[in-house]
């Protein structure tokens, strides 16, 4: 997995779903008994970024409300 090649400038104001601890699905074979789930204690945010999504370490940010 590569990062985006974008940058998020500091101050700026994004939409967010909420938090989340980060997960990824490891499948290195075609055999499905060997495939796992694989499970992080880190929190990111999920926000609305040009269009897409992207998720941005929860460390990060600060969180306001309107």
């Amino acid at each position: 997995m590569t990062p985006l090649p974008y940058k998020l400038l500091a101050g700026q104001r994004y939409v967010s779903a909420g938090s989340t601890p980060g997960e990824y699905y490891r499948a290195t074979t075609f055999d499905a008994s060997q495939h796992a789930v694989v499970r992080g204690e880190e929190r990111y945010y999920e926000i609305q970024f040009g269009h897409r999504v992207a998720f941005v370490k929860a460390a990060d940010v600060l969180v306001t409300r309107r």
